[in-house]
């Protein structure tokens, strides 16, 4: 699907809004009142998830892909799109970028009852570690949260390069 006949794109704010419709798009159908009703206005919804998506033809997509797609063509067979800010609605093409699973997992945060990724508690001590390619990776035990959260830190800037989050 082109999704450039379908869609403006608003470079400032990542949001899609409807074109005018032409009737062989619209298939001679209607297409003087979907106009009326839906040219100029911004596409899409906030899903409960987070995410943008978008309906067309009776089937929803993520906004982020279409940003995407309309300037990049299609996302490679295993490969999924992150939002570097974390921030799923905002489909701002310089916030978007290629990642692998793995890669994408790594921009998560995972709270904890310390406030630090990567730090759990060991004995009255605190530990920290590591998910890489799916594996834990332990990082060693320290006397404070503080502590076992730079060694995770270190760690994730290594391990993680452009993904690291802490």
């Amino acid at each position: 699907m082109n999704w450039n006949d379908l869609f403006h794109y608003n470079p400032e704010t990542g949001a899609l809004t409807w074109k005018p419709r032409t009737v062989d798009l619209s298939k001679g159908r209607g297409c003087n009142s979907w106009n009326q009703r839906y040219a100029g206005t911004v596409a899409g919804m906030l899903h409960h998830t987070g995410y943008v998506s978008v309906k067309v033809n009776h089937r929803k997509f993520p906004a982020h892909r279409i940003v995407w797609e309309m300037h990049n063509g299609p996302v490679p067979k295993g490969m999924e799109l992150d939002h570097k800010d974390r921030q799923k609605a905002n489909n701002v093409l310089g916030n978007l970028r290629l990642a692998t699973r793995s890669q994408n997992n790594m921009n998560k945060v995972v709270p904890n009852k310390y406030g630090f990724m990567g730090v759990s508690t060991a004995r009255k001590r605190f530990t920290a570690r590591i998910t890489v390619n799916g594996r834990i990776k332990r990082l060693g035990t320290h006397d404070t949260p503080e502590l076992a959260h730079e060694a995770y830190k270190r760690a994730a800037v290594i391990l993680h390069g452009d993904f690291a989050q802490y």
